[in-house]
């Protein structure tokens, strides 16, 4: 599926590409892009945005809107997990699979969550927003630096915690969000600071001398797009 198949489909769907600048719309093309390429079993890769692929009609008055269809093709090229079909966990319905605001249809890890928010007092959404990030809410997932579970906790982390399986749920959110709430105590409260610390190391920020939001800019790259994509993630738990 190249960029002009796209645009055809998507204008088919009263969704022109001098349209999608509106933010309600643009957040129906995403959707509607990462549906079509799920159906439709797309390489990221395939999606280009090169001027071979435009034709005639593509006029000035469109950059606006291919500007946006960048930006949407550039997070998922930065966020493959979106083209994975257990991102969405096993629901059935077509129409709960197209929703970028993710559902949690395990009992076990909604209770779970819900059980760590009272008993540390840190927004169950927040805690399913780091979840959704660190594993798209798989328990099993394992990452190549050996970090393990949904909150993907690193065994040192993990027994300081007293978690002794981190592949079973109920221990692995309880450490998770028992850590988290230490680091959003540690900055008196900062949500971003304390995702920060979560990816990147409470060490590394002493290092590099982050002690405000404005300073997470020191951190490496993936932290930065760690603590805004947990933020984002929250927003759309809450207004869900």
């Amino acid at each position: 599926m190249n960029i002009n198949q796209l645009t055809q489909i998507l204008s088919v769907n009263n969704l022109n590409s001098n349209l999608i600048s509106d933010e309600k719309d643009s957040a129906k093309t995403f959707s509607m892009l990462l549906s079509l390429m799920l159906q439709n079993q797309t390489s990221i890769s395939s999606l280009s945005l090169d001027s071979s692929n435009f034709n005639s009609s593509n006029t000035e008055d469109n950059f606006s809107g291919l500007d946006s269809l960048a930006t949407m093709i550039s997070t998922l090229r930065n966020n493959p997990e979106l083209l994975t079909s257990n991102f969405y966990g096993n629901n059935s319905s077509s129409e709960k699979s197209t929703n970028l605001n993710l559902s949690i249809n395990n009992n076990e890890i909604s209770s779970a969550i819900n059980l760590a928010s009272q008993k540390y007092g840190v927004d169950s959404n927040l805690i399913s927003a780091v979840i959704k990030q660190e594993s798209s809410f798989n328990p099993n997932a394992k990452s190549s630096a050996g970090a393990e579970g949904l909150m993907q906790l690193m065994p040192s982390t993990a027994k300081g915690l007293g978690v002794t399986d981190s592949f079973d749920i109920s221990q692995n959110i309880d450490g998770g969000t028992k850590y988290l709430k230490s680091l959003i105590d540690n900055f008196d409260g900062d949500v971003k600071l304390a995702l920060s610390a979560y990816n990147g190391g409470i060490g590394r920020m002493n290092r590099l001398g982050v002690n405000t939001v404005s300073e997470i800019s020191k951190m490496p790259k993936e932290t930065v797009n760690y603590v805004y994509k947990v933020i984002s993630n929250y927003e759309d738990f809450k207004n869900a």
